[in-house]
Formats: C-alpha cells, structure tokens, sequence
C-alpha cells in the first residue's frame, strides 16, 4: 500500500484514466453534500482574498488499485472516493463553461478532464459506471442537447446544474475558485496486493450502509479484473437486475433481497446456518455471509457460472410476478406470490419449475404440483398463517429426498413433503378448513385483492360458473353455504 498526499490538481493531472468499477453504486451525492464542497472551496478563497496566502483543506482520501500499468496512459480502478472524485469533475466542468478566459478553459480541460489525441476509450480522464457514463461524457463533451429527459434527471446532470449555479451566484471569480480547487487536499492511497474488498468493506461500513446486494456484488466481481468486471457485469449482474427492476421499479433492492434470499434457500434446500458461533438462518441480516460461506463450501463453483445461474433464476423469478400471466400455472404462481404475498414459496416454485424446464416432469404434472402447493396455501392463509423461508426449505427438501428414496413419483412425493408439515403450518385437514372458513372474517383479515384470489378458488370448487377474480366477492358464495357437503375432497383440493 503507497500512501501520499497530493491535491486534487496533482491527482488528476497527465495522461491517466481512474475507472469506476462496475460494482460501485451510482452516482449519488446529495445537493447538501455539494453545497458543502463548494463552501470548502470558498473557504479558500476567502483566505486568499484576506491575507494573500492559499491555506490548505482536506476533503477525503481516494483508495485504488493499478489497473493497467500503460506508461503512456497509466489506468487505475477505484475502491473508495468515487463519489467525491466525480463531483469535483462536475465541478471543474461548471468552471470550465462559465469561464470567459479561453487560456484558463483550455488549462481546466487538460488538467482535470480530457486526456488530449486518446480514443474515447482513454479520452476521459474519469470513467464512471455504465449508469452514469452517457451522462457525464455529455457534459463533459459540452453536448447538452443531446441530454434526454432521463439524462436531465440523473444526479450526475442535476448536480452539475447545481455547480453551475453556485458558481453563478459565488462573490469569487472562476479564476480565483479555478486557484482554490488547486489547494483541496486528498490521501492518496493505491493498494499493491492488498484485498481490495477487505478494504472496501472497512472503508465503507461508517458511511451509508452497503445493501445485502451491493455485498454479494461486490463479493463476486471485485477480485476479478476491470476487463473481466465489465464482461460478468453486463453479461449477468446487470441483466439481474433489469429484470428484477420490471416487478416494482420503486423498490429494485428489496426484490433482489428478496430473491437472493429465495435462490440461496433453495440451492441449500436449507436456510440454516452458523452466524457468529451461534445457529441461525438465511435473512436479510445474514444474506451476505450466507453467500460467502456458500462459495467457501463449494470452492470448484465459478464465479461466472454462479452468475449465469443466478441470471437464469432472475428471469425466472421475474416472470412468475409479472402482471398478465397467460397460462393456468403462471396464474396460481402470480396468485401465490404476489397476490397473498407468500414471496417465500418461490423457493419450491423455482425448484418444480426447474424439473419441468428440465423435462423431468410434464406440463400436467407440473400444473398438478401447483395446484397442491396452492391448496396448502390457500387453506393455511384462510387460518391467518403462511410460511416462511424456513418452512419453504424444509418442504424441497422433503421433496427432494422423497423423490431419491421412491423413483418416478412426484405427485406423491410432493404431497408427502406438503404434509409432513407441523404445528402452526400444519396442512389444515377438510374439516379444520370447513371450520377455518365458516370463523374467517374476510373483509378485516384480507387486504386488497387476497379476498378475492381466494373467494374465487371457492367459487370455481363450487360450481362451473367463470369468476372474474377482479370481481369476485363474499355474495358469490353465501349461496353455497347451505350445503357442508360441498366444502372437503379427498385430496386437499381448495
């Protein structure tokens, strides 16, 4: 590790690329967060003004590694200080475009932003991630109207704007903030051998904290290099994401916690694990650990084939919770998963649809092992109950182990595993089901459209008529209730 101080100018200045990582979060400083750079910066101007000397004012450390050793245009990644390195360019730029002094227009552009007679691979002297490159190049390149609508409200592109308007409005010149930014003061810090993400974890566990997703990211891409990064970022990790994006674009990390959460189980068959010496399981405050010791246990899994899976089960995960499914599966999987909100049965969801992918199991049976699952749900949450990760888990793994003991014999074996269920998850036979039913209080206990999901199950159980879900409600039934016969079936049909 090479430790040095040096100014922001000295930092940036020659022939040289810092390259953001693709594991690194967007662009996100706040307007606070510049505000407060900029007023460090008149700080220094001030001084200047009243005593005719610059005095000195440290702003952070920036932490990074040798990514390619070109002695023409040396290329570095960054661990730490991303956020901090791509506000002071955006400001630079904002002092470039306000500036009237062509000499001093030309010295910023060199110094601080563009790495003169390079393609544009080499041409910027900051690389930020994909999210935010199109961008900032756009701003950097002076082409501002070529900026969409989406452009203009990325943090990049408003704090720009932001910059621009401080610098407006500043009682000092472009000049005299062009002499200041020389005089904010970094550390240095570039990483000869060190674990590049021992040091990412420690340097970022004091600031905001890192999402469970953000940790398994990094987790599977900082040890590979920049090149290799990029190729397992936009071939997977990215695609992951995208697709995830599409079932609530509001809440992006809580549907890949979610999932995670739901992959991991169900490649262990288990959500158990050993958590700071003590017994625990796989939940949003173990995920990450949970991911790493899996990879610890399996040494001969690669990184890449990992992802691929990973991808795989994404857009699978993905379309189960879509709106507007086409086939009778797709809707019980949508019904059980978003609209009684089970997320956790997407773990022998996944599994049952992966033996049906595989050809192991037909369209019928599948539909048929759906249907079983949905029965057990359906009579669990007419009791105000539903399983959890745990719960779900134990049931594949029942499954699974009941298919290796009796051979070709997955209706019976899934049943099996569904039944062997106990205390609160227990499968409510047709008698404690007929009595759930006749206690349920349906419009306090189901919100939203979960009356309706099941109130129709009960309407097509008990005559041939077709239920709009959307419209189906407690009068469709009350008709029916006459006859005690219509409500049990031998086999655990809801």
């Amino acid at each position: 590790m090479e430790i040095t101080k040096t100014d922001f100018g000295k930092l940036v200045d020659g022939t040289k690329n810092f390259c953001i990582p693709v594991y690194q979060r967007r662009y996100s400083w706040t307007k606070n967060n510049c505000q407060k750079i900029f007023c460090d910066l008149e700080k220094i101007a001030k001084r200047k003004k009243e005593t005719g000397e610059y005095c000195t004012h440290f702003i952070g450390s920036i932490v990074c590694t040798s990514y390619r050793a070109n002695p023409e245009c040396p290329q570095y990644t960054i661990i730490d200080g991303q956020q901090r390195i791509t506000s002071l360019m955006l400001l630079v730029k904002a002092l470039y475009d306000l500036a009237d002094d062509e000499i001093l227009k030309k010295r910023i552009i060199k110094k601080f932003l563009i790495n003169e007679d390079y393609d544009e691979q080499q041409k910027y002297k900051l690389i930020p991630i994909e999210y935010d490159r199109g961008v900032f190049n756009k701003i950097v390149d002076g082409h501002l109207s070529e900026l969409s609508e989406t452009d203009k409200k990325s943090l990049v592109y408003k704090n720009y704007e932001l910059f621009k308007l401080l610098v407006s409005n500043s009682k000092y010149s472009v000049s005299e903030l062009h002499n200041s930014v020389l005089y904010l003061i970094m550390g240095n810090i570039v990483l000869e051998g060190e674990n590049p993400q021992q040091i990412f974890e420690s340097l970022n566990s004091t600031g905001k904290n890192l999402t469970n997703a953000d940790l398994i990211r990094n987790y599977l891409l900082m040890p590979t290099d920049y090149d290799k990064q990029v190729l397992l970022f936009n071939n997977y990790w990215k695609k992951i994401e995208s697709c995830l994006e599409v079932i609530n674009k509001n809440d992006i990390g809580s549907n890949l916690e979610v999932f995670l959460i739901c992959y991991l189980c169900m490649k262990k068959e288990s959500d158990a694990l050993i958590f700071e010496g003590r017994r625990s399981h796989i939940n949003t405050k173990t995920l990450y650990f949970a991911y790493t010791e899996y990879f610890e246990n399996n040494p001969e899994l690669s990184k890449e084939a990992f992802l691929k899976d990973l991808k795989d089960y994404a857009e699978l995960f993905s379309g189960f919770v879509k709106k507007g499914p086409l086939s009778k599966s797709s809707i019980l999987i949508y019904q059980i998963l978003v609209e009684l909100n089970i997320m956790s049965a997407s773990i022998p969801i996944m599994y049952i649809h992966n033996q049906y992918r595989n050809s192991e199991i037909d369209a019928d049976l599948y539909e048929q092992l759906l249907s079983d699952l949905a029965s057990y749900l359906f009579r669990l949450r007419v009791r105000n109950q539903i399983i959890g990760y745990q719960e779900a888990s134990l049931i594949l793994q029942r499954y699974h182990r009941r298919n290796e003991l009796v051979k070709n014999n997955y209706r019976q074996n899934f049943t099996f595993a569904l039944c062997q269920s106990s205390g609160s998850v227990a499968f409510p036979s047709d008698e404690e089901f007929r009595n759930d039913v006749a206690s349920c209080q349906f419009y306090s206990m189901f919100k939203g459209n979960q009356g309706r999901i099941i109130l129709s199950y009960f309407e097509k159980h008990l005559s041939n008529e077709t239920v709009d879900v959307d419209d189906a409600s407690i009068e469709h039934i009350c008709r029916n209730y006459s006859d005690p016969h219509l409500w049990g079936s031998s086999d655990h049909a809801t």
